[in-house]
């Protein structure tokens, strides 16, 4: 397993042989890599797995901004042309499937499939849309359970 920081911005960890078709799995908002830590034993035998922690999640930058779908596009980018795979299939879940579908759209020539998982479908009101969810979250994880209880 390979485990590292793309220049000190995105965590992620490879798994499988890397000669093998390569999985990139995305996780939901406010998880991490981990999300996927029951899929890896049985997918590395078949696959090169990229399993990543999104920009403001897990080991990855905090940079305390919003969420960008186009930062993280470029950052997605970059990690795949490092690892030098030339085709791949994405499996998003949630916030991951909208990640994906940016990424699709900006470099369909390196998608071999696409596999969303709870995910809306990308739209002219994404951006809004996912950084309503964002925004959610922050707030919600910035309460205690004591503050909650008090209101």
């Amino acid at each position: 397993m390979e485990q590292t920081k793309l220049k000190n911005k995105i965590y992620y960890e490879t798994h499988g042989h890397k000669n093998n078709p390569t999985l990139l799995l995305l996780h939901n908002i406010g998880l991490n890599h981990k999300t996927w830590q029951h899929q890896i034993k049985p997918l590395k035998k078949h696959y090169q797995l990229i399993l990543t922690d999104l920009p403001e999640h897990g080991k990855s930058r905090k940079t305390q901004t919003e969420f960008n779908f186009q930062k993280t596009t470029k950052q997605l980018h970059k990690l795949i042309n490092k690892l030098k795979t030339r085709k791949l299939t994405i499996i998003g879940q949630s916030l991951g499937g909208l990640v994906a579908q940016h990424y699709t759209n900006k470099h369909p020539n390196k998608i071999n499939k696409l596999i969303l998982i709870g995910t809306p479908s990308l739209h002219h009101q994404l951006d809004d849309y996912a950084n309503t969810l964002i925004d959610i979250h922050t707030k919600a994880i910035q309460i205690t359970p004591w503050e909650i209880l008090k209101q």
